[in-house]
């Protein structure tokens, strides 16, 4: 009798499933960082609204220190990331250069 070694079809399945979970973990806590020209609407006590060049608002987490140092009405340039996890925070602000 001529038995080959066969791995069975519900541990392939697993293996498939814990394989598509990985992935999608993965991708959920990848970061997508934002750089744009943009003019701050309005700031709160803990986040900014952004309003870019194309003319959509951004709601923005940031730090206390980083708020102060923003006007309303002025422009900067701005790096934020956010993924599916996170909602956006901003990492850098330059002044907008004229």
């Amino acid at each position: 009798m001529n038995v080959a070694n066969k791995t069975s079809t519900p541990s392939i399945i697993w293996g498939l499933l814990v394989f598509a979970a990985l992935v999608t973990g993965f991708s959920y806590t990848q970061l997508d960082s934002t750089y744009a020209g943009v003019t701050v609407v309005s700031k709160g006590e803990k986040q900014v609204v952004l309003r870019k060049e194309d003319g959509s608002l951004h709601r923005v987490r940031a730090q206390e220190h980083e708020l102060r140092s923003l006007t309303e009405g002025e422009k900067y340039l701005v790096t934020y990331a956010h993924n599916r996890l996170r909602s956006p925070f901003l990492m850098k602000v330059e002044p907008f250069p004229e």
